[in-house]
């Protein structure tokens, strides 16, 4: 989940690393896993301040401008490939660090190849997920539906795409939300829950996959405390 710490870098103070000022880079702190902070950065910025080959994420082995124990997610990356990157850089990180293992080998024979049981991994995940959902009716709860829609019922297939896993209690899904949009509803923006949208199965949220990874973690806590209210019967403009 989220952490709200304040990195020196965040203000207006600057951070040397050897001859590099980190300034502005960094954006949002995520968590520490092995001994890692992971960081959301500027991507941007990197690219046009550090390095030009800057993408999708780096650790302290890979780039001499990344600090020691911290790996970085680009913010240009969209949700879905986060959980992905934060696991290739953790271990490319780890190859090179503890058994002297080059850059090219580490990358490919660590990151990318553990990036690829991961994807198949989720691939049985979603495939089990829809073989098993049922079909659900249309619309938003409370909202009045046109008489030939009301007993409609849609099917979810195709619409899941990653499982990130439980957050207070809820299984937190990323989905297509191109798909949402365009076969179920056409409002869906950003995220959902299953006390707003009809769609939604029971304990359930769901995160468009449009989304970047820096917006995806404010949408997440969004919508569990927007849950949260309804669910104590709060209506959906006061959550």
């Amino acid at each position: 989940m989220l952490s709200c710490k304040k990195h020196p870098a965040c203000s207006r103070l600057y951070r040397e690393s050897g001859r590099v000022k980190l300034h502005d880079i960094y954006r949002v702190h995520l968590a520490r896993r092995q001994g890692q902070d992971i960081w959301i950065v500027d991507g941007a910025r990197v690219v046009s301040e550090l390095y030009p080959a800057f993408i999708m994420g780096g650790n302290d082995q890979r780039y001499r401008f990344n600090p020691e124990n911290e790996v970085w997610i680009d913010n240009r990356i969209g949700i879905e490939e986060f959980c992905y990157t934060v696991q290739h850089e953790l271990i490319e990180r780890k190859l090179m660090r503890e058994r002297g293992w080059s850059y090219d080998r580490a990358h490919s024979e660590g990151g990318l190849e553990r990036e690829k049981q991961l994807r198949l991994r989720q691939k049985r995940l979603v495939a089990r997920k829809e073989a098993a959902v049922l079909p659900m009716p249309l619309g938003e709860y409370g909202e009045k539906l046109p008489k030939d829609k009301r007993d409609v019922r849609v099917s979810l297939r195709g619409i899941y795409r990653h499982y990130l896993g439980k957050h207070a209690g809820l299984a937190v899904w990323i989905v297509d939300g191109s798909r949402v949009r365009r076969d179920i509803h056409g409002d869906f923006c950003f995220g959902g829950h299953d006390k707003k949208y009809r769609f939604i199965p029971a304990g359930e949220v769901w995160l468009d996959a449009a989304m970047s990874v820096e917006e995806a973690w404010f949408a997440l806590i969004q919508e569990l405390v927007e849950r949260d209210v309804m669910a104590g019967g709060g209506a959906y403009d006061v959550a």
